[in-house]
């Protein structure tokens, strides 16, 4: 287990314990919440190592390395994931100003971004390290992923958009992955990075019940402060934030289950509506935000 005694961004040493949260997906362990007293980065103390962490994703549940849909909840997230592959791919297009160009999806999951964009005429790459979340994506979808993100297999600055949809959290290692990724993409290029926020609005209600924590598979906890100093030491910078309307709902029903409260869907979907429209007025309180940067 890595303890860590200073922060990533900062490498401040005042790491006030802030939450106990519990793994509700695979071994009911325990883990500490840790918050820079310096810059605000919250991270989760005492997480596996990544040779280790692959335990840790092995359940059914973990809808982002499955293909099918089960539950009424995996249903609505099947829904919902529909409507934000055309909201990405949107978003991808007004950023880059173009219709088509090359892209690297890193955590690609089973490989439904990069088929929606390579049916929309764009050249595809993916780095998935799921070896099960590969093989779907090429029985299904017909894409040959990476296993990891090597320099020696992409070329330098062959990419016009990078996209790390809720993945960056799961990094061990996030600068080294940002140095690579500045290397690989084109000069003023975009990159796209989605993750869940501890400043929400969702996160301040159900405090260490929040699902968002996902703790020991989250290992750093962003808000938009934290994350713009990290990657804009990596050579990017921040041109727009973009609120991810559906999150509020799906973390608030998986963080109504972390509660055993009773009804936690019909709940879920109450407190996410209430959570979704406090973004509306102020876009901080998202439950998740797509950060835009350019290589500078």
């Amino acid at each position: 287990m890595i303890q860590r005694e200073n922060c990533l961004i900062c490498d401040g040493s005042e790491l006030i314990p802030l939450y106990s949260c519990t793994d509700y997906l695979v071994t009911r362990q325990n883990f500490t919440i840790l918050r820079c007293n310096k810059c605000g980065l919250r991270l989760t103390q005492g997480v596996p190592g990544s040779e280790e962490m692959g335990s840790y994703y092995d359940s059914p549940e973990y809808i982002s390395h499955t293909g099918g849909s089960r539950s009424v909840t995996d249903i609505l997230y099947g829904i919902a994931r529909g409507i934000m592959l055309h909201s990405k791919k949107g978003s991808v297009k007004k950023l880059t100003a173009r219709n088509s160009g090359t892209i690297l999806d890193i955590g690609a999951g089973t490989g439904h971004f990069l088929k929606y964009m390579k049916d929309g005429g764009w050249e595809v790459s993916g780095v998935e390290v799921s070896e099960a979340a590969r093989e779907y994506a090429s029985k299904v979808h017909g894409l040959e992923l990476r296993g990891t993100l090597d320099r020696t297999v992409f070329q330098e600055e062959s990419f016009d958009a990078v996209t790390l949809w809720h993945v960056l959290e799961h990094i061990h290692e996030p600068q080294e992955y940002l140095k690579t990724i500045y290397e690989l993409t084109k000069p003023g290029g975009l990159l796209l990075i989605a993750v869940p926020n501890v400043a929400s609005a969702d996160a301040r209600n159900y405090r260490e019940k929040w699902a968002a924590y996902d703790v020991p598979r989250h290992l750093w906890h962003f808000d938009g402060n934290s994350l713009k100093t990290l990657v804009e030491r990596n050579g990017f910078s921040l041109i727009r934030r973009i609120r991810m309307p559906f999150d509020s709902f799906y973390i608030s029903i998986l963080s109504e289950k972390n509660r055993s409260g009773k009804f936690p869907l019909m709940a879920g979907l109450m407190k996410g509506f209430s959570f979704w429209v406090q973004s509306l007025m102020v876009k901080e309180n998202s439950s998740s935000l797509i950060h835009a940067f350019i290589k500078r």
